[in-house]
């Protein structure tokens, strides 16, 4: 994907109920611009393989609300 907010990808996946993890180098500015990038898992990069690992296994346990 091209650099940048992905609000269409994430307005699917949230509206289809799919867990996601927000991997960007501005997290937290993501979720600041839209509401729907908190749905999903936040991980800031850059980050170690053990966080990132985490990051899949609390995705894999959190399905966002319709």
């Amino acid at each position: 994907m091209k650099d940048g907010l992905c609000r269409g990808v994430i307005a699917h996946l949230v509206e289809h109920a799919v867990p996601f993890i927000v991997y960007s180098g501005d997290a937290a500015g993501a979720t600041a611009e839209d509401d729907s990038f908190r749905k999903g898992v936040r991980l800031s990069k850059p980050c170690t393989p053990h966080r990132f690992e985490k990051a899949v296994k609390h995705a894999m346990d959190y399905i966002p609300e319709v």
